[in-house]
């Protein structure tokens, strides 16, 4: 018995317009593979997997350190039961206490760590705040919550801390019985220039405004607030500072 075999030798070839390269300059030819060309939109710059340069890119997820200048003891009172750039009502002849350390300014050092995957997305923060005029320095670790706007580049926050300082929690009284003519004048010069806090552990909520000016680089206006509401004795003056931050973004 004799068999006849097809010649399969006329068939064509494969068609030129099918034929896919495995790469080709980096770049994946399969349809079912995102491709990582970015392509530019206005101000917003767009890659494959969805993500704008100043939005959830990972450099923005990263960490951050900053500098900042801030004034201590400056007339900006927001937690004083009204929004004002004065000294709030205080009873006649009762000194306000914070306003004894002003017209110093303040160095701040801040690290902030990647955003946490929990309620809201906190950062954690840890700040030291060093006087230059040699009035009362402070250090607290918390919390920071952002939110942006603009693509990414304007952005709001707002933290809570608990802080500790190296300053006076009641200065001496200068009226106390049997003192020496050289304690009281001592003591006077102390009262009359340091703030009495009223606790050694103080909170520190704070807030600040920020603009992107690169991928790595903002600029920070912020607001810093330390007192103990008052639940650790009857004396809290509080204090707050305001001023800008130069803050850089950590990361490849």
């Amino acid at each position: 018995m004799i068999f006849f075999l097809p010649d399969r030798s006329w068939a064509p070839r494969r068609a030129y317009k099918d034929f896919k390269p495995a790469n080709w300059q980096g770049i994946s030819h399969e349809p079912s593979e995102k491709r990582r060309v970015g392509r530019s939109d206005g101000a917003r710059l767009h890659f494959g997997d969805g993500t704008g340069l100043f939005g959830r890119s990972r450099l923005l997820a990263g960490s951050e350190i900053a500098v900042g200048v801030l004034e201590h003891a400056a007339n900006f009172h927001p937690l004083s039961g009204r929004m004002t750039l004065d000294m709030p009502t205080r009873r006649i002849g009762r000194i306000y206490g914070a306003k004894k350390e002003n017209c110093t300014a303040d160095v701040q050092f801040t690290y902030r760590s990647p955003p946490l995957n929990f309620f809201l997305k906190p950062r954690l923060t840890a700040k030291i705040q060093v006087s230059t005029g040699g009035a009362t320095n402070f250090a607290s670790f918390g919390q920071e919550w952002r939110q942006d706007t603009l693509h990414g580049w304007l952005y709001g926050q707002a933290g809570i801390g608990i802080a500790v300082h190296d300053g006076y929690s009641f200065t001496p009284d200068p009226y106390a019985h049997d003192l020496t003519a050289s304690e009281v004048h001592r003591r006077r010069q102390i009262s009359s220039r340091r703030t009495s806090f009223g606790s050694p552990v103080l909170f520190n909520p704070n807030a600040s405004i920020g603009v992107r000016v690169s991928e790595r680089w903002a600029v920070e206006a912020s607001w810093e607030h330390f007192s103990h509401a008052g639940l650790f004795s009857k004396r809290n003056p509080g204090i707050d500072n305001i001023g800008l931050r130069l803050v850089r973004t950590l990361g490849r």
